[in-house]
């Protein structure tokens, strides 16, 4: 076991860097900094240093939506449009627009949205006129291409601007219903 011990012993000793010379004079900057031990400056110790890793995971890198995300997404997308095309009411609309407005916080191409957006402005007008909910067969066609191509596209967003959009869009109609409610 006392055999083992020198090797060890060698291997926790620190070693100096290797000299470098480089022709650009980087050797001379060394030496300066061995000869002046107080003078290592942030710039030569991150020069000095090989492998340089973040401190912390960086919050605005874009994490892409998996495909299991996607697709779950893209059947909720579905249904909620089905569901307004189908069995017209309050709830369904409120669903898919809030859908489509979660869509846009995050992200999506305006041009993907357009369409669907004043076909949903169309059914609101309606229904402030009339008091019912009712889709059009050509809305409803445009409703249902307005999804197909949201489908599509759905791969581009990425999972935490997404997410972060959803949460945005319910705190903001909780609190028009809550606002609407204290009248």
């Amino acid at each position: 076991m006392s055999d083992l011990t020198p090797i060890y012993a060698s291997w926790l000793q620190p070693r100096s860097p290797p000299p470098r010379c480089d022709g650009d004079g980087s050797r001379r900057v060394a030496d300066a900094i061995e000869r002046q031990p107080g003078l290592v400056t942030a710039m030569t110790h991150t020069a000095m240093r090989r492998h340089q890793r973040p401190a912390v995971f960086q919050p605005k890198a874009n994490v892409p939506m998996v495909t299991e995300t996607r697709d779950r997404l893209a059947l909720q997308i579905r249904m909620a449009g089905e569901s307004l095309i189908e069995h017209p009411s309050i709830d369904a609309y409120n669903t898919l627009s809030k859908m489509l407005a979660s869509l846009n916080r995050a992200g999506m191409v305006p041009a993907l949205l357009n369409r669907g957006t004043n076909v949903m402005n169309t059914i609101c007008d309606r229904y402030e006129q009339s008091r019912h909910i009712t889709v059009e067969s050509e809305e409803a066609a445009t409703l249902r291409q307005t999804i197909a191509d949201i489908d599509a596209a759905l791969h581009r967003l990425p999972v935490q601007r997404f997410s972060v959009a959803v949460a945005e869009v319910e705190v903001f109609y909780l609190a028009n219903r809550i606002g609407e409610n204290n009248r």
